[in-house]
């Protein structure tokens, strides 16, 4: 019934374990997101698997 899985966001490492790079969403859904920039600068945006961006939780 849905998705159960519930996130301990206060846990170090749980996000990284979800995020993947733009070519692998490119790769699942078949679009090609930035194809409007040249391929060296496609692959340097779409490559990066970059988690730093998520929140954090600790205080």
């Amino acid at each position: 019934m849905g998705n159960d899985t519930i996130l301990d966001l206060s846990r170090p490492g749980v996000w990284e374990t979800y995020a993947v790079t733009v070519r692998d969403v490119e790769h699942l859904t078949g679009y090609n997101f930035f194809s409007g920039l040249t391929q060296e600068l496609q692959d340097a945006i779409e490559e990066r698997r970059n988690t730093n961006f998520f929140l954090n939780t600790s205080t």
